[in-house]
């Protein structure tokens, strides 16, 4: 009887296990998306260091070559908004929020 037990509990808290740890990522996407509450300040010590803009095209082509127009926020695959949003978190910026229309030279091409 006592092993019946303690075999239904062992497969109870591996199932739980299992499920937390599945979870887990979700829970830490959740919780950078809640985080990502404040907007990127362009005159911050790594917005200067990266040459962020809110409006690309302000970008100061002389000082940033990388830069090609066209390059926006919206588009690079670092930007984690939905479509359509006028800001939104970015993966460089520890997921605070930079205008969709911005840029900067850590720019890379969205992949499908």
């Amino acid at each position: 009887m006592a092993d019946q037990v303690s075999s239904e509990a062992r497969r109870r808290f591996l199932k739980m296990a299992v499920a937390g740890a599945a979870a887990a990522p979700l829970c830490a996407l959740a919780a950078r998306r809640l985080r990502a509450q404040e907007q990127v300040d362009p005159s911050s010590e790594l917005a200067q260091q990266l040459g962020y803009v809110e409006d690309a095209s302000e970008v100061d082509v002389e000082e940033w070559p990388s830069y090609e127009e066209g390059q926006v926020c919206a588009n690079c695959d670092l930007f984690e908004g939905a479509e359509g949003d006028e800001y939104g978190p970015c993966q460089i910026f520890d997921g605070n929020l930079v205008a969709a229309p911005g840029w900067c030279s850590a720019w890379i091409e969205k992949t499908a």
